[in-house]
């Protein structure tokens, strides 16, 4: 299953980390409009996506993730404005 994770407001310097069941996965990834997609290995059942606010640019670190299945649907996860420091988790279920 692919996320895209993007800036969904102005480009201005945020950056965020995420882990995926308690494993990181990547190391800074720095947000744009167009996003950065990445191939995740996801257990059946339920996963957690835990974001990182790793640095706010200007007025909390805008973003979303959307979780592409390649099947159906898109899912868009969104919290605005998320500050520096703070983690955000999310759950993806495979089925």
């Amino acid at each position: 299953m692919k996320v895209i994770f993007r800036d969904n407001a102005a480009e201005d310097g945020d950056t965020i980390s995420f882990s995926l069941n308690r494993q990181p996965y990547s190391g800074t990834v720095y947000l744009t409009n167009a996003g950065t997609a990445f191939d995740l290995p996801l257990n059946p059942g339920a996963n957690l996506l835990a974001v990182y606010g790793a640095k706010d640019g200007v007025g909390g670190i805008t973003f979303e993730a959307v979780v592409v299945d390649g099947v159906k649907s898109n899912t868009t996860m969104t919290l605005v404005p998320f500050p520096e420091g703070e983690t955000a988790a999310f759950n993806i279920i495979r089925r």
